[in-house]
């Protein structure tokens, strides 16, 4: 099983930054779930008072460990304005906005698109991402 120390390193993140955290072994990996210190942010649209009111599910694909998926469970916190009465969420520091790769995947994702003896679909199944998803990011970055 994956260390507390590599699966922070996937994150990118500290222990001081991390609310709660629990490692646990699936059928077909490790998924990881965790939630964030409550920071209070202001209100991006109007700069007012935030307050939180609840938590969304994001998935994350962390990569994998020894042939093993590591998934990230991260309790995304929901927020709303007390002015503005708008609703945000939590700022997301693990993937490029609307997707579900860590920085880590999409890193090694491009690191495979320069061997040309792999194929999209190589990629996808190594990396646990769809054949679109591969090409996605080979035409977008």
């Amino acid at each position: 099983m994956p260390d507390n120390d590599y699966i922070m390193t996937l994150l990118n993140m500290t222990s001081d930054q991390i609310c709660s955290f629990q490692s646990v072994k699936s059928d077909n990996g490790f998924q990881v779930n965790f939630k964030l210190i409550d920071h209070h942010p202001r209100c991006p649209y109007c700069g007012g008072k935030a307050t939180a009111h609840g938590f969304k599910d994001k998935t994350i694909n962390l990569g994998d460990f020894n042939g093993h998926q590591i998934i990230g469970i991260w309790k995304r916190r929901r927020y709303i304005c007390s002015d503005c009465h708008r609703s945000f969420s939590e700022e997301n520091h693990f993937t490029i906005p609307h997707t579900s790769e860590s920085f880590a995947v999409v890193d090694l994702i491009m690191k495979d698109l320069h061997n040309i003896n792999k194929t999209y679909e190589d990629i996808a199944n190594e990396r646990h991402v769809s054949p679109t998803t591969v090409q996605h990011y080979c035409d977008s970055f």
